[in-house]
């Protein structure tokens, strides 16, 4: 069990190192020189990128814990709502259905004894 910890709290380090690094690359293009023309629009980028990887850096410990297809889920929706922002109450009523419509665990079965 301590080796599945680390492991997560490796790759949990990792995230907020990576999210550091894209909004400090942001800064320094908005302290930099704009003489590149598209230097704005990865800044933006690099911004957005950061924003999304420290949300993930923070809810880490609970997303450790959800099942792959939720994973799944959960990227899709922020893909989606990230290239088409009005599609957002969609995105949030179809996660919301996700969450509810979840299927059920099985419970183990009794052995059935006659006598």
């Amino acid at each position: 069990m301590a080796d599945a910890t680390n492991i997560h709290s490796v790759r949990r380090a990792i995230i907020g190192i990576l999210a550091l690094m894209f909004l400090t690359a942001s800064v320094v293009l908005y302290i930099g020189d704009d003489s590149f023309s598209i230097s704005e629009q990865l800044r933006g980028s690099l911004v957005r990128i950061g924003a999304i990887l420290a949300v993930l850096w923070i809810a880490y410990p609970d997303l450790s814990r959800l099942r792959p297809a939720s994973m799944v889920a959960v990227v899709i929706a922020i893909v989606l709502v990230l290239r088409w922002p009005r599609l957002l109450p969609v995105v949030l009523i179809g996660l919301a259905l996700f969450a509810i419509l979840k299927p059920r665990e099985k419970k183990p079965q009794r052995p059935v004894t006659r006598a």
